[in-house]
């Protein structure tokens, strides 16, 4: 980082007032990532910083937030006056510190933009990849690699959801039902009381605190949550299950990729037999996307066979919303595929890293997509120049 001293005290001063959360204890805590923190230092000490602008002959944009407090329009302009073919660029509805006083992240918002001019200059800077590869970044990756970009290697926050928190309150109460009782003891009652533990756990978490919800919106989530475990108890009688881990993080190494996942259940059904259970609080697919939505179970399922060494005799979606359960047996065949999937992902993704080219693929899931201000297929933006190949396995 360049040394304080050398910084304009304004910016200095923006840096300390809004660059920072206060935190309960009296502390404080970086405001951004802090991986995007050091890029961007350590960028700006590659680049030059403020010390090359003069001498620079190319154009050059200064960017402010259109709200910023800290940088002017008439300072930004005459700045960009003491500059060669310098303009000045308003980014709507953004703060200094990004789109709004409480969720600061400029280093974020502008790493692409300055990697960008490095690279204009010969300076190499190939993106970082990802420490691991799961179920949900493979799926991320294949559906937009642009979003999985943003979330999985920029991390980029994004903000919860009702649906998120209702998951994440549904989880944890089943998980608590089983580790908390054994056979004719896993009732309905217990459930509803896991479900009273799992909410003072839940509503002191940032996922919900991040809501803002009221207190009608609150009960209204916990009433939600009641339903959907009520629900579950007509697709299996907890009873009669053998759970053999709950919420079992297993990794191995494939290919020199390490392979992550969390399952939500694992099941001795027997005989020495295996069965994953993932829970679902959404809708269950239609008919003809019932297959795919299989692909997160039978990677764990290929997890097991690396790590515990035995394949799942069985893999089984329970969508509590719809009270349909969706199993299958996983065949030698399948779980090569999956192994041979996940390394294709994943070079895919070390390519689109080295060549830094991550495309926006625009689908129905783009209404509900955060990084919508951010996207060229929204702003209107064009793709880099030295565009590679698609990055999609095929």
């Amino acid at each position: 980082m360049p040394p304080l001293a050398n910084r304009d005290p304004d910016v200095l001063a923006g840096s300390i007032g809004g660059g920072f959360f206060d935190l309960p204890a009296g502390s404080v805590k970086l405001a951004c990532a802090l991986e995007n923190e050091a890029r961007f230092d350590e960028a700006e000490v590659q680049f030059g910083g403020s010390e090359q602008l003069g001498t620079m002959a190319c154009p050059l944009t200064i960017a402010r937030g259109a709200r910023s407090n800290v940088l002017s329009t008439r300072r930004a302009r005459a700045i960009a006056a003491q500059l060669v073919g310098a303009s000045v660029e308003e980014l709507a509805g953004l703060h200094h510190f990004g789109p709004e006083p409480t969720r600061r992240r400029s280093p974020a918002l502008f790493l692409p933009r300055w990697t960008q001019a490095g690279r204009s200059l010969g300076i190499a800077m190939p993106l970082s990849l990802p420490s691991t590869l799961s179920p949900s970044k493979l799926a991320r990756f294949v559906q937009c690699p642009l979003a999985f970009r943003y979330a999985h290697i920029d991390r980029f926050p994004e903000p919860s959801s009702v649906q998120q928190v209702r998951g994440t309150l549904v989880h944890r109460s089943l998980e608590l039902l089983f580790s908390s009782a054994q056979g004719a003891d896993r009732t309905r009652e217990r459930a509803l009381q896991s479900l009273s533990t799992a909410w003072d756990e839940v509503s002191e978490s940032d996922e919900y605190t991040g809501l803002a919800l009221d207190d009608v919106g609150s009960r209204r989530l916990v009433d939600d949550a009641a339903v959907l475990i009520g629900q579950y108890f007509a697709l299996e009688d907890p009873t009669s299950v053998h759970d053999v881990g709950l919420e079992l993080d297993l990794r191995t190494t494939l290919g020199g990729v390490e392979l992550r996942g969390i399952i939500d259940r694992l099941d001795d059904l027997g005989g020495g037999e295996l069965a994953v259970v993932d829970y679902k609080t959404g809708r269950a697919p239609p008919p003809d996307r019932s297959r795919s939505s299989l692909a997160g179970v039978y990677f764990y399922a290929m997890l097991c066979e690396e790590v515990l060494g035995k394949r799942p005799q069985e893999v089984r979606l329970m969508y509590l919303r719809d009270e349909i359960v969706l199993a299958e047996s996983p065949t030698e065949q399948g779980m090569r595929g999956v192994r041979q999937r996940a390394l294709a992902v994943w070079a895919a993704i070390d390519r689109a890293c080295a060549a830094e080219d991550f495309r926006p693929s625009p689908s129905a899931l783009c209404k509900t997509c955060a990084f919508q201000p951010l996207c060229p297929a929204f702003t209107g933006a064009k793709p880099t120049a030295d565009e590679a190949t698609a990055q999609r396995p095929g």
